[in-house]
């Protein structure tokens, strides 16, 4: 389910950062409150990309 996040995160249009996201899954808050942090910190996309990434590594081992 958190690889789900890296799609919609990384799928997003360079420069792009006051676009409106896909709409959520009804269901899906998590997704919802994800798109609301990384639209109002830099810092934070940074952070969740880098966390994505090492996963993705020890995911594949």
């Amino acid at each position: 389910m958190g690889l789900d996040m890296e799609v919609h995160v990384s799928g997003r249009p360079e420069g792009c950062s006051g676009c409106i996201p896909p709409e959520p899954e009804p269901n899906n808050t998590e997704m919802v409150e994800i798109y609301i942090t990384l639209r109002h910190t830099k810092i934070l996309q940074a952070v969740l990309l880098v966390d994505i990434k090492n996963a993705e590594k020890s995911h594949k081992v």
